[in-house]
């Protein structure tokens, strides 16, 4: 059981560290440009504004997040930075939570209590 949560967890990081990269490979291309267009930029605040809300659910956080959020693109870049941290911080814990239940035996007591 502890090697299929593992791979889960790989599997979230890659994806979380992929989606970091990708909207960081995305600031630094309006950035090369004189002028990003301000729909470019909008989208990839809308982006940002998201994954703050999946972080909010997955963190069961009553209060959601703007998924529309007016952002300049320096703080698209900020957001990306800190939104990217949380999802990592989020696999980590998730990691951490499942060990201490594979070690005190919860896992085999909540299959043979469903």
């Amino acid at each position: 059981m502890l090697v299929k949560s593992e791979a889960v967890a790989n599997e979230h990081e890659r994806l979380f560290a992929y989606d970091a990269w990708a909207n960081r490979e995305e600031v630094q291309r309006l950035r090369s440009l004189d002028s990003p267009p301000a729909k470019a930029i909008k989208i990839l605040a809308h982006i940002i504004g998201t994954e703050w809300l999946f972080l909010g659910r997955l963190r069961r956080n009553p209060k959601p997040a703007i998924v529309w959020p007016d952002l300049p693109l320096d703080d698209c870049a900020a957001q990306i930075e800190k939104a990217g941290g949380r999802m990592a911080e989020r696999v980590w814990t998730n990691r951490r939570r499942r060990i201490r239940q594979l070690k005190r035996g919860e896992v085999e007591q909540q299959r043979r209590d469903s």
